[in-house]
C-alpha cells in the first residue's frame, strides 16, 4: 500500500516517512534522520502543527 503525502510540505513528508518507518520517534531521532538537520525547535514546531492537523499524535513523553 502506498502512503499518501498529498497536502504535506516536503519536510512534513520527510517526517511522516520517518514515523512510518519507526512507528514512533523522539524529536532527536527524527532530527537525526532529516537531511540538512533542522534545529530541535523547528522539528518540535513542525510536529506541533502536524498534531493540530491530526496527522500525528503526541504520546506525551517529552
Amino acid at each position: 500500500m502506498t502512503k499518501r503525502t498529498q497536502g504535506l510540505t516536503e519536510r512534513e513528508g520527510e517526517i511522516m516517512s520517518i514515523l512510518w518507518n519507526l512507528d514512533r520517534a523522539s524529536v532527536e531521532e527524527i532530527r537525526g534522520r532529516l537531511k540538512n538537520r533542522p534545529s530541535s525547535n523547528t522539528v518540535r514546531t513542525l510536529l506541533g502543527i502536524m498534531v493540530e492537523r491530526g496527522l500525528v499524535e503526541d504520546d506525551g513523553s517529552a
